[in-house]
C-alpha cells in the first residue's frame, strides 16, 4: 500500500460522529494519493479521505461496516479500484469533479457509486 500526503497532514480527530463530520482546513491534506491498497472488514469507512486533490488507483475495500470509500475533494480521480460488499455505498462522493474509470463496485448493500453534488467529467469501463 502506498499512502503519499503533501504538505500537510490528512489527519481526522475521532469522535462519536466523525463519519458525519467535516474536517476544519487544519486537517485538510493539499494532495493526496492512495495507490495499490487493499483494506478489509473496516469498522466505518475503508476509505475516508478530504483534500484539494484526491486519486486513487489500484485499491480494493472489503466489508466495511459504511461505505467503501467516501472522498471529498474539489478534483477526485478513481481508477482500477474496487469496493466489493460494503454494509453501505462501494463508493460515496460530497463533492468536486470526479472521473472514475475500470472499476468494480458490486455487491454492496447501498448503491454501488453515489455522487451528490458532483460533476462527474469521466465515467467509463465500470462494474
Amino acid at each position: 500500500m502506498a499512502l503519499r500526503v503533501q504538505r500537510r497532514p490528512c489527519q481526522l480527530k475521532r469522535s462519536a460522529n466523525s463519519h458525519e463530520r467535516q474536517p476544519d482546513s487544519s486537517e485538510v491534506a493539499d494532495r493526496l494519493e492512495i495507490l495499490d491498497a487493499s483494506i478489509g472488514a473496516a469498522g466505518s469507512y475503508g476509505v475516508l479521505a478530504f483534500a484539494d486533490w484526491i486519486s486513487v488507483d489500484g485499491v480494493s475495500v472489503g466489508g466495511s461496516r459504511l461505505s467503501g470509500m467516501r472522498l471529498s475533494a474539489p478534483e477526485i480521480s478513481v481508477t482500477d479500484s474496487s469496493a466489493i460488499a460494503q454494509s453501505g455505498d462501494g463508493l460515496y462522493v460530497g463533492d468536486g469533479a470526479i472521473s472514475v474509470s475500470g472499476n468494480d463496485f458490486s455487491g454492496n448493500g447501498g448503491y454501488g457509486m453515489v455522487c451528490s453534488a458532483v460533476t462527474l467529467t469521466a465515467c467509463a469501463t465500470n462494474d
